[in-house]
């Protein structure tokens, strides 16, 4: 375990390497502050992400104060709603100049909705946003569609009027699926489309009826929730959308295939450790397989069991 830990250390710090020099090439292009925000594709954006993200850049906050640019590259398939959203007025509320997000490849559903809260999203033919579907956090940092599971509730709820189907399968069904949030979906849906009016109005769409359009096209109108949204799709909704210039893209798009690289590399088992590890002004969250505990710490546990304070 220790030996497979050091493997992915030495991954990333390789990665660290190469990828340091390119973010520094485009913060002399763009005079701005460069900030990654990487999740591996088993990392989702959860509340527990807020604090190294807020460590991070808080480590910049006085250079953004004085009004100096962000730029934020971000690659994530998603997670949850609110915490994107939080993560998202922190950038807001410590960046004076212009927030810009830089999606090389995917932000996808929740980290679609964390775009909303730029000035300016810059984009390229490989980029693709999502539609934000409501997810609802089935085991720690797993997230699923709320809108799959309505569809598999409503289908179970057929299909148990069969008299095939006993009593116990459908006890244990709805024992372990997410009933309450489910059965809300619809207040799930307008809780998400208020987040995305929202974010858009902090600075990219001042305009409120522009912003609803926006945001319930985004939230509603998808048929299914893996549909890839193009730059030019997102010009076509009135996001305000840029194509990266070539001599920008070049250090963006060698950093984004390093990044996915990593990703390919570090597979974990579902459950494993998620880890904040600093890449540049940024970070990146990677899974890596949870370590057995050691015999100080078995102890530390036995006495703070005795202590009437659990794990």
């Amino acid at each position: 375990m220790e030996e497979e830990e050091k493997s992915f250390i030495s991954l990333f710090e390789e990665f660290k390497r190469k990828g340091e020099p390119l973010l520094k090439e485009l913060s002399e292009i763009r005079k701005s502050v460069v900030f990654p925000l990487l999740f591996h594709s088993q990392a989702s954006i959860a509340p527990w992400c807020i604090s190294p993200i807020y460590d991070s850049i808080s480590k910049v906050k006085s250079r953004l104060e004085k009004g100096e640019n962000l730029d934020i590259i971000l690659f994530s398939t998603g997670g949850d709603a609110d915490t994107a959203s939080h993560i998202a007025k922190m950038f807001h509320r410590v960046t004076k100049g212009i927030l810009t997000f830089i999606v090389p490849r995917i932000a996808t559903s929740a980290a679609t909705l964390l775009t909303f809260a730029g000035n300016k999203i810059l984009m390229s033919p490989p980029s693709e946003l999502s539609p934000i579907d409501p997810q609802i956090e089935i085991s720690p940092g797993r997230f699923v569609s709320a809108r799959s599971l309505r569809e598999t509730l409503d289908l179970f709820m057929k299909l148990a009027e069969h008299p095939n189907i006993s009593r116990s399968t459908i006890e244990a069904f709805l024992q372990t699926s997410p009933i309450a949030e489910v059965v809300d979906y619809e207040r799930l849906l307008a809780h998400t489309e208020e987040l995305a009016v929202e974010l858009l109005k902090l600075r990219m769409v001042k305009d409120e009826t522009k912003a609803k359009e926006i945001a319930k096209k985004f939230v509603k109108e998808f048929k299914y929730h893996g549909r890839a949204i193009t730059i030019d799709d997102c010009i076509a909704f009135g996001l305000n959308v840029e194509e990266i210039s070539e001599e920008e893209w070049k250090p963006v798009w060698e950093f984004s295939k390093l990044w996915e690289t990593i990703i390919f590399l570090i597979r974990a088992k579902p459950g494993s450790e998620l880890k904040a590890l600093e890449i540049g002004n940024g970070v990146a969250f990677i899974p890596m397989e949870r370590a057995e505990e050691t015999e100080e710490e078995r102890s530390l546990v036995d006495t703070l069991c005795r202590l009437g304070i659990s794990k």
